[in-house]
């Protein structure tokens, strides 16, 4: 039986669109333009929420790991908007944005190396 794109890789398709979002969002909304430390701080953490929840998936000793790190990547990147100037009418695009990425990212497949025909073999440590 072959996979779905969907079936393997749901919870990165998901940060990745977490991620477009929280780039296009600020252009859309508010002054039009990406400035300051803290939009670009939180395109930053919607980048490394994408990234690690593609990569997570390789050790399958923690099944729950995207999930976990995709739920506190997108609170992290609310947080930074919430934090920095408190809630403003613009703010609401990339709150709705995280809460989205968060309850789909948690039904969101994702399958883990070892679980695929072809598992990628993960050692820990630092080996020889």
């Amino acid at each position: 039986m072959k996979l779905t794109m969907w079936q393997v890789y749901g919870k990165s398709i998901i940060a990745f669109l977490f991620f477009v979002w929280t780039a296009v969002a600020p252009l859309l909304t508010g002054d039009n333009r990406i400035d300051g430390f803290a939009e670009w701080s939180v395109i930053a953490v919607a980048a490394a929420n994408g990234v690690l929840v593609y990569l997570i998936p390789l050790n399958p000793a923690w099944e729950a790991g995207t999930t976990v790190l995709n739920g506190v990547l997108a609170s992290l990147a609310t947080a930074q908007t919430v934090l920095g100037d408190g809630i403003q009418p613009d703010d609401w695009t990339i709150i709705l944005g995280a809460g989205l990425a968060i309850l789909i990212g948690w039904y969101a497949p994702t399958l883990s190396a070892a679980k695929t025909s072809n598992p990628v073999r993960v050692s820990t440590g630092f080996t020889a």
